[in-house]
């Protein structure tokens, strides 16, 4: 690929999923994705997706855990390395960036996260805290690993930064533009991998399976005192409580929705921001974008929360082409603008342009919610009202799904399946319908047999809208059925 300049800005070959090097043709689709003509097959390139995948330290699987842009570079946090990359520097969409990734040296090992703080790039690792500079890691903490660094004060340049390791807090000075370690900072032996700081200068620490901390700092912050809160003090369960600042709050992720602390009741109670916005469903991770959205985890499920203040609403918009792509466990999203939102994954680092991608689903919108159909047996065209009564099929007596006839023709009908709404499939589903067709040879409940053995329950349960058609007894003879299907 080559700018209007002449100058490539990005190479693809084998090491990057083609088939192989010998390409006879290239075809630009309506998408402005790539077909090729290789000699041995064709292979199909989603240029232009909304979803790509960043996999540095090629041809190695490497999953990774967390990304920075800093001085123009991409810093990438994975399973064996951190790697950087330079940017391009009028690439709006940052995955078209054309550079090749360096491993940055005395990395190697298991890479937690990269922080900017002070205008300096920190790297949690699994042998300490480092600095990064000159493409290399210069070791700060080398006494245990470190999950996260919290500077202690929202004005540059932060003094005081805390570090969240394996075995505590840890404590780290700023003076003359250069970052030294103050040692460790005596209170709980407990890996702290969430920290964060309230509206009081509070600092709150989670852990997987003990509960929430509430720290206090001693003057000189060489020693803090802490209360542990578990299920007693109002959380749902003692497990899997996440703490993140978000809205200008400190919140808590759980496995029944989103809770804050109540100061006059010394108990945790359902956010009052944000518990209607997530209802009870279980959360692992929050984080906010500049543009005030906040991007979340919702079991193997990524999804966006877009706030409107003129309308006093909200809305959800899920991501179904990543579900199950999420680094389980190790969830981060990196929302650096509306191009680009990097997300930790299992294969490298999923890379969204979510404006894309909300373009696509606007255009998907924009068609009429009709259905238009064309039998050239009656060779009548007709515009058929979806709000016809319900059928009640009894093709299948045990356990079939409930649906509605959504349009006939003749004998032929357009089936829908509600998604079901529930604690795995929440109220806000999937944007994109799901479209099945299959042989005219069967029948439809060869798709919806009992429920664990259906594939329509299988996907209406995940959150999914599902339409089939029921071909006609005489489906073979009818020539066209044209089908325009739009869910708002």
């Amino acid at each position: 690929m080559i700018n209007k300049d002449g100058n490539i800005v990005q190479q693809i070959a084998r090491p990057e999923g083609l088939q192989n090097n010998n390409v006879l043709s290239v075809f630009l689709d309506k998408g402005n994705n790539l077909w090729t003509g290789l000699d041995n097959g064709i292979s199909f390139i989603a240029y232009n997706s909304a979803v790509k995948y960043i996999k540095p330290g090629k041809p190695d699987e490497l999953s990774g855990y967390s990304v920075r842009i800093h001085n123009n570079e991409l810093y990438i946090a994975t399973s064996n390395g951190a790697y950087v990359a330079p940017l391009s520097e009028n690439a709006k969409d940052l995955s078209f960036s054309k550079g090749d990734f360096l491993k940055l040296k005395n990395s190697g090992g298991q890479v937690w996260r990269f922080d900017e703080i002070n205008h300096q790039l920190l790297m949690g690792h699994h042998h300490g805290s480092f600095l990064i500079g000159e493409d290399k890691a210069m070791q700060l903490i080398d006494s245990t690993g470190t999950w996260l660094y919290l500077p202690t004060s929202s004005v540059y340049p932060s003094a005081k930064v805390l570090v969240g390791n394996y075995n505590g807090l840890a404590l780290l000075e700023y003076a003359n533009k250069k970052f030294s370690n103050l040692g460790e900072i005596k209170g709980v032996k407990e890996s702290l991998r969430y920290l964060a700081i309230d509206n009081e200068n509070v600092v709150w620490a989670s852990h997987p399976y003990r509960g929430v901390y509430r720290i206090s700092l001693n003057p000189g912050k060489s020693s803090f005192n802490y209360e542990l809160f578990t299920e007693k003090d109002g959380f749902p369960s003692t497990l899997r409580n996440n703490v993140f600042r978000v809205k200008n709050r400190v919140v808590f992720a759980t496995e029944r929705g989103v809770y804050e602390f109540d100061a006059d009741k010394k108990k945790f109670i359902p956010s009052p921001l944000l518990y209607s916005v997530f209802g009870d469903i279980k959360i692992q991770y929050l984080n906010e974008d500049p543009d005030g959205n906040i991007w979340f985890c919702a079991g193997k499920r990524i999804g966006v929360v877009s706030f409107d203040t003129q309308k006093n609403n909200h809305q959800t918009t899920y991501f179904p082409e990543l579900t199950g792509a999420i680094l389980s466990g190790f969830e981060f999203i990196y929302p650096y603008d509306k191009e680009n939102i990097f997300i930790a994954s299992t294969t490298g680092i999923i890379h969204l342009n979510f404006k894309k991608y909300f373009e696509g689903i606007a255009n998907l919108n924009s068609v009429q919610k009709r259905i238009f159909a064309y039998s050239t047996l009656s060779n009548l065209d007709s515009v058929i009202d979806q709000s016809l009564s319900s059928y009640n099929n009894n093709l299948v007596s045990t356990n079939q799904t409930p649906h509605k006839v959504l349009a006939q023709i003749g004998e032929t009908r357009i089936l829908h399946y509600p998604a079901i709404s529930n604690e795995t499939a929440v109220s806000a589903n999937y944007t994109i319908p799901l479209l099945m067709v299959y042989a005219p040879i069967n029948r439809f409940h060869i798709l919806d047999l009992s429920p664990n053995r259906s594939i329509v329950n299988k996907f209406v349960s995940a959150g999914f809208n599902v339409f089939i058609i029921n071909w006609a007894k005489n489906s073979l003879k009818i020539n066209r059925l044209y089908l325009i299907i739009s869910i708002i």
